[in-house]
């Protein structure tokens, strides 16, 4: 039996039979044009924690896993509003997730089925976040769940097995609202018990909202200074994207990368690997590799797909490391599980080359499809003409 969910980006009414209406002339009188920002970023979120059924190969076994009914999930989605078939199977696991990450993007989830109308907070603080793992969900066993979350974290097994018999264990800080909600689902995925808990909440609206909505910018900056000379790691990091930058502020490179080291320094990742850059680029420091790597490093070993995939590529390379094509491609392998479209085209291409490891044509094909189907251009390139 299936379950289907609507999605819409409209305010709708406190009243819930009015609600009910709104969504019914949205959904019989939807405008033609492209999909709200808003509803892409949902999707993308989604397909990241869990790929589309089109993604795997018929006979690949984790296909059950796959909680959609429909094998592109963007099919679903129009300009204003959203349509997601689940297997029953799946909700209840999938649905929290569902409603968490809307909410957080401002959209109003309705389950027909259940007659529940999911509205978003009425006030949602900017703040940062942790993740908090406490024991294994049921249905999974615990040398399972150690094996599911050692292809996706660089840890040994019996750390991991150490970290599950911890009653409550904090394993990544300095995370925003969606990304924290994408970590707690994946890890959930893997069959872990884990939940979110605020830091530092800010009253801070986020960086783009500063640089592009209308509004007292000055106050805005004032409050943004204030709370980063405070301490708190998101606003050192969005006070030195901007000044990095030339966002609303008079561009400073050299204070710009010294504000965003003050919050990696406190384990923030996005600022993490935009430090890395820095070194990498030298902008606002001298370029050093081996500096832009240390920090790669530490991003890529909170999670950060996209320092995964760079650290990968360093050990192909051999820029500023030696060369080590195994160790590149276990970074790789970490992204692509995290359903990035470049480590999963990374990943492929060791594989169909058989570098760092056994060749693995029929592997590498299934990920240049799950690639390709996030937008990777790269990786439909690598895909047999059909």
């Amino acid at each position: 039996m299936n379950h289907v969910l609507e999605v819409l980006i409209s305010t709708v009414p406190g009243d819930d039979r009015l609600a009910w209406v709104a969504l019914a002339s949205v959904r019989a009188h939807q405008p033609a044009g492209p999909k709200a920002a808003a509803l892409t970023q949902l999707h993308d979120i989604l397909v990241s924690v869990h790929p589309c059924l089109s993604s795997y190969l018929q006979d690949d076994p984790s296909i059950d896993e796959c909680p959609w009914t429909e094998d592109r999930l963007i099919d679903g989605f129009g300009s204003r509003m959203a349509t997601l078939g689940l297997h029953e199977t799946h909700l209840d696991h999938v649905l929290d997730f569902i409603v968490a990450t809307a909410g957080a993007l401002g959209l109003t989830v309705f389950d027909k089925q259940r007659g529940q109308i999911h509205r978003p907070p009425a006030l949602q603080q900017e703040g940062t976040y942790q993740i908090h793992v406490h024991g294994i969900r049921a249905g999974f066993t615990k040398e399972g769940v150690v094996t599911r979350i050692a292809r996706v974290f660089p840890q040994n097994p019996t750390r991991i097995r150490r970290m599950l018999d911890t009653p409550r264990v904090i394993i990544k800080k300095g995370c925003d609202r969606l990304g924290a909600l994408r970590c707690q689902a994946m890890l959930s995925k893997l069959g872990c018990c884990c939940s979110i808990v605020a830091e530092q909440p800010s009253a801070l609206r986020p960086v783009s909202e500063i640089s592009l909505a209308g509004g007292n910018h000055v106050a805005d900056l004032q409050r943004l200074r204030r709370c980063a000379g405070l301490g708190n790691a998101a606003s050192q990091y969005q006070l030195g994207y901007l000044l990095l930058n030339g966002l609303d502020l008079a561009q400073d490179s050299i204070k710009g990368v010294k504000w965003i080291e003050k919050a990696a320094e406190q384990g923030h990742c996005e600022a993490q690997w935009a430090l890395a850059m820095c070194y990498r680029e030298g902008n606002g420091v001298f370029k050093s590799y081996a500096r832009a790597l240390e920090w790669m490093r530490k991003a890529a070993l909170q999670g950060c797909p996209q320092a995964q995939v760079s650290v990968g590529r360093l050990y192909c390379k051999g820029e500023g490391v030696q060369p080590d094509l195994f160790e590149a491609r276990r970074w790789f392998q970490r992204a692509a599980a995290q359903g990035d479209s470049q480590g999963q085209y990374w990943l492929g291409k060791m594989l169909q080359e058989g570098r760092g490891g056994e060749r693995d044509d029929k592997q590498a094909t299934a990920l240049f499809i799950r690639a390709a189907h996030h937008g990777n251009l790269d990786a439909r390139m690598r895909l047999p003409a059909c």
